[in-house]
């Protein structure tokens, strides 16, 4: 539902605040009362190892049939980009069709990893003392502090606080009628892992849709190496109640739950994309720059990697300084006139920032060679973002 009165007007685009708290923007075009074109722009906050990061998702872009090829989509999205720069993200995603984005400074920033269950008859018992039920309002306490503390290494990971419209969203689910979330209680009824469906979200639909022979699970995370073993039990069982012949976990192979993943018959995906898919760039250098600064610091100094000097990063006609010793790194606004200078595109800063390639590949295959890619390396290393489906746009 959209407040009735538009919120702002900006170059001929009628913004529309969302209802649900005011936090998602609605832009559209309209001629004569009739909408031609829109979109979402969605706040997030991600974490980037001990730092946080504003993101702007862009979602829902759609154009009616009668109205496609004029143009207006194109125009929705270059307004949002310039709504997005003028505000206070530091980057912008979305997951896009292929061969589209580019030309608004987007670039592919990660694979969608998962992890995929086949022998269900493997693996299948519960370790002694633990249960697999179905979730109750009561655990939702739990989950939450569960998704905090196995979150909190994943770049990429969104940042939920209690009231977040997901959390709203599992205890929607946890009080239908649908069995979509189940947990991992231990002896003393506490619980140590998760599963939820979160098929709210379209990401899992289309996956349901396009593979209904599988039981889908957009979220899971255990605590400890034994539970974690629990879980997978749990699915697996889950899913020959269901009829299903394999078990999707959509997320990659981190924590314990990853751990004991690879430990028992499960196959790891990977799919890459060409400019499609999770797609970001940069919305403001000396921004994104300045919130990743605890996270540089920490990764230049642990690193000790004996090169000094001021570097300038430039992207999208804007520079940000970082001055560089062997026991410190600040960020400044000016560099001095003996810095060394890299120019980037937005989708490469936004790919350095959030660790999405090995950097030396990535610098090398755009001209930067020399001295600096070792610097950058250390600045930037892969570190494998991934946004969870129930948190995308």
């Amino acid at each position: 539902m959209v407040n009735a009165e538009p919120a702002t007007t900006l170059d001929g685009m009628v913004a529309l605040e969302h209802d649900g708290g005011g936090k998602a923007t609605r832009l559209a075009l309209y001629r004569d009362g009739v909408e031609l074109s829109r979109t979402w722009i969605v706040p997030y906050t991600l974490r980037i190892g001990r730092a946080t990061v504003r993101m702007d998702g862009i979602g829902g872009v759609a154009t009616p049939e009668e109205h496609r090829n004029q143009g207006y989509s194109r125009q929705v999205l270059s307004a949002a980009v310039e709504r997005m720069k003028a505000g206070d993200a530091h980057l912008t995603a979305l997951y896009g069709i292929p061969d589209y984005y580019p030309r608004w400074g987007y670039a592919t920033a990660a694979h969608e990893g998962g992890i995929r269950i086949t022998r269900l008859d493997r693996d299948a018992a519960l370790p002694e003392g633990m249960a697999f039920r179905r979730a109750t309002a009561a655990d939702i306490p739990a989950i939450r502090a569960i998704y905090a503390r196995e979150t909190r290494d994943i770049v990429g990971s969104a940042v939920r606080p209690d009231d977040d419209t997901v959390w709203q969203e599992l205890a929607t689910s946890i009080a239908g009628e649908e069995d979509e979330c189940r947990v991992i209680v231990d002896e003393t009824g506490a619980v140590q892992a998760y599963a939820w469906m979160a098929a709210f979200i379209w990401w899992i639909q289309n996956m349901r849709r396009d593979h209904p022979d599988g039981l889908h699970i957009g979220e899971a995370f255990a605590l400890t190496p034994r539970s974690a073993d629990g879980l997978l039990a749990g699915v697996r069982q889950w899913a020959v109640e269901a009829g299903k012949a394999h078990v999707d976990l959509h997320q990659p192979a981190s924590g314990a739950l990853g751990m004991a993943a690879r430990l028992q018959d499960t196959a790891m995906l990977a799919i890459t994309f060409r400019d499609a898919q999770f797609m970001a760039r940069s919305t403001g250098t000396r921004a994104l720059v300045k919130a990743l600064e605890p996270e540089l610091r920490a990764r230049w100094l642990g690193a000790r990697a004996g090169w000094q000097g001021p570097l300038q990063l430039v992207a999208d006609g804007e520079a940000v300084s970082l001055r560089l010793t062997n026991d410190a790194l600040d960020v400044a606004e000016n560099a001095p006139g003996d810095a060394v200078s890299v120019e980037l595109s937005p989708g490469d800063l936004a790919r350095l920032a959030l660790g999405s390639f090995p950097p030396r590949d990535l610098l090398e295959r755009i001209g930067i060679e020399g001295e600096i890619v070792d610097v950058l390396s250390v600045l930037f290393p892969e570190r494998g973002p991934y946004i969870y489906p129930a948190d995308r746009f």
